[in-house]
């Protein structure tokens, strides 16, 4: 019997005002740019912030519409209205982050993501950069510091504009493993605080060298880093996503190996 997957999480940045920029502080989600880590989380230029071009979110099409799990409601309006918000950040800014901590509080559990409570732990998103020589990294935080993968995500095509991203924007899966070879080092320092959803720069941002023992302990915070590698175009994604199978409960484990051997009973008796 294989488990099915949950959604843990689930951030659309989904926004009923269309028009101009919204600031990533509404989602409790922060934007840091620079090898300084400059916050701008309260941010509605064009250099990092949240798009809101008119049905330019991904998935945001007919039939498509999700909703927020452990994550704060879509901005102005009913979880209903998605069809707009996609956080990006244009390739002059440099290296960048895009992260949040707001699980457990949303969640209400107080604690971060401990990937040994499941069978499998998956990182999805919808990314659709502007070049195809430009990626994200997953990014995540545990015990204190911050891990980027290794492998990288591009695009397989290009996606010119906000308003090509419903139709470009493809999906990114990372699937967790705290193996060492897998990270790198995430040396950044900015900070976020959900009670008053405001950010505060850091002094440094960028890859460091390779994590050299396996990742242990509770996930405190998770998103995507980029360098400023590439060519020019902006980065984008939408609607990142956490989804795991739970570990079956001992007692469960045990009714369906005792139902098993009832049935291997039975059958011999009918073989008798």
């Amino acid at each position: 019997m294989t488990a099915q997957a949950d959604v843990l999480y689930r951030e659309t940045f989904g926004t009923a005002t269309t028009g101009g920029q919204g600031a990533s502080s509404g989602y409790d989600w922060a934007i840091d740019i620079g090898s300084t880590a400059l916050d701008k989380s309260a941010s509605t230029d064009t250099t990092a912030a949240i798009n809101r071009s008119a049905n330019a979110s991904r998935p945001g099409s007919a039939g498509e519409t999700i909703g927020q799990v452990n994550a704060g409601s879509v901005v102005g309006a009913t979880p209903a209205a998605y069809g707009a918000g996609i956080p990006f950040v244009t390739q002059a800014s440099g290296n960048a982050i895009f992260w949040t901590s707001e699980f457990a509080t949303a969640s209400g559990t107080g604690l971060g993501i401990n990937p040994s409570s499941y069978s499998s732990l998956s990182f999805n998103w919808y990314q659709g950069n502007g070049a195809t020589d430009s990626s994200f990294r997953l990014a995540l935080k545990i015990n204190g510091q911050w891990y980027a993968s290794q492998q990288q995500f591009f695009n397989t095509a290009a996606v010119a504009n906000a308003a090509a991203f419903a139709t470009g924007a493809e999906l990114k899966t990372f699937n967790f493993t705290s193996t060492a070879g897998s990270w790198n080092l995430l040396n950044f320092d900015g900070t976020y605080d959900l009670g008053t959803h405001t950010g505060t720069s850091g002094t440094v941002l960028g890859l460091g060298a390779a994590a050299s023992s396996d990742l242990s302990g509770n996930i405190d915070a998770f998103g995507l880093f980029s360098d400023a590698a590439g060519t020019t175009g902006n980065r984008r994604f939408d609607s990142f996503e956490i989804d795991v199978t739970p570990i079956p409960e001992p007692s469960i484990i045990a009714i369906f190996g005792l139902a098993a051997g009832l049935g291997a009973v039975v059958f011999k008796r009918r073989q008798a």
